[in-house]
């Protein structure tokens, strides 16, 4: 479970950094993400 939190903690903390806050943006699903992750949808 550590290293999970570990990921997340880096995750959160990119998304913080590019300002933007996927986990909170009902515009960007996991599917966009995974499927599309440099789109334009993605990084708005």
């Amino acid at each position: 479970m550590k290293i999970i939190v570990f990921i997340e903690q880096i995750v959160s903390t990119q998304v913080k950094l590019q300002g933007v806050d996927y986990f909170d943006s009902s515009r960007v699903s996991e599917d966009d993400l995974v499927i599309n992750p440099s789109s334009k949808n993605a990084l708005e």
